[in-house]
């Protein structure tokens, strides 16, 4: 009861319910309504010990016992934190990051509200008001394990911890500001991306119950898991795909072995038929290979050769690519006549 509503009750219940049908007549009051509006303790009990106030009694003291409840409501009212001078309620919570043992004192991170640091500094004997059971935690430095409720102030010395606030209070305390705290930890339970933290099912509680709070679990699961399954079937198209492109590369390197093992048997057969025939000469081999239309047996080492020679060019058929034309002479120990042409380009007869 407001101290001026409590005593404007006492004064219309004695002046002003119907009128006194002698001197005597006297209306009790219960003292516990008395003390709710802060009336002196001396002249309480002179209330209490008399059960009743007449009305001369309070006609006589109603103005030094308004002065006096006036004055303790200043004293009461002097004591509020700063913060709530303007009724806003900066409630928050948070994770012990550090706590010095020795000194008593310690950070605590923001959850909901943007600080003016990023942890806000706590003392223990605010914790030990009324959540005595973090203390020893606090102790043993199990600091990932301790982590409350909290109303801030700011004075001279910055952000601070003014009070641990109980779970189970939490809701009507934040009253019509709760709203913010859900859309907070709900976006927290949607978002996949990130590791749910352990203390985020224990304030969800608080803020929405059991039953909303077993709800957001049950989505998060059920997205966790539609997640999961897109990841692997992403993985599978990946693998399936790596899969058929590790077949293909194998596929090509087999091909390419198989073409240079024809390559090399043809080769063979042509170092050992141009030794039969005696040939000395390079274009020798290739005037053979026309003249006998050998195209189909040698044609994957033979077929025609673009040459070039300053600005003109011609195809030169039965050539050899590079590399066969080199090995061969090697082989045949064949002269080549002393030419500035070039070969630019060849086209093997299975091609053709």
């Amino acid at each position: 009861m407001d101290w001026k509503d409590g005593l404007s009750e006492i004064r219309n219940t004695l002046f002003e319910q119907g009128k006194p049908q002698d001197k005597s007549t006297e209306t009790a009051v219960n003292s516990k309504s008395l003390k709710e509006i802060n009336i002196p303790d001396a002249d309480l009990k002179t209330i209490e010990d008399n059960r009743i106030i007449d009305k001369t009694y309070l006609e006589d003291n109603f103005a030094s016992l308004f002065e006096r409840a006036f004055q303790d409501h200043k004293k009461i009212t002097a004591k509020k934190p700063a913060h709530n001078k303007d009724n806003l309620i900066k409630v928050d919570f948070g994770v012990v990051r550090k706590y010095f043992t020795d000194n008593g004192f310690g950070f605590v991170t923001h959850t909901f509200l943007d600080g003016q640091q990023p942890d806000v500094f706590f003392h223990i004997k605010i914790i030990k008001k009324t959540r005595y059971d973090l203390v020893e935690k606090l102790d043993e430095e199990q600091l990932d394990t301790v982590y409350f409720w909290y109303e801030t102030e700011t004075n001279c010395k910055g952000e601070q911890v003014y009070k641990i606030l109980k779970p189970d209070h939490i809701r009507k305390i934040l009253n019509d500001n709760i709203l913010s705290y859900i859309e907070k930890i709900e976006s927290m339970w949607s978002n996949a991306d990130s590791m749910i933290p352990v203390w985020l099912p224990e304030i969800t509680v608080d803020l929405v119950g059991v039953e909303r709070a077993n709800k957001l679990s049950l989505e998060r699961n059920i997205r966790e898991k539609e997640r999961k399954d897109q990841e692997e079937k992403e993985h599978n198209k990946k693998e399936a795909l790596l899969k058929t492109e590790e077949a293909k590369w194998q596929r090509q390197d087999e091909e390419e072995k198989a073409q240079e093992d024809v390559e090399e048997k043809e080769f063979d057969q042509l170092v050992a038929e141009m030794k039969s025939l005696g040939i000395t000469e390079s274009k020798e081999v290739s005037w053979h290979i026309m003249n006998n239309r050998l195209g189909d047996k040698y044609k994957n080492i033979s077929g025609v050769v673009k040459m070039e020679q300053d600005g003109t060019s011609w195809n030169f058929k039965g050539g050899f690519p590079p590399d066969i034309y080199a090995r061969l002479c090697r082989e045949l120990g064949l002269s080549n006549q002393s030419t500035r042409a070039r070969a630019v380009g060849f086209k093997a007869f299975k091609d053709l």
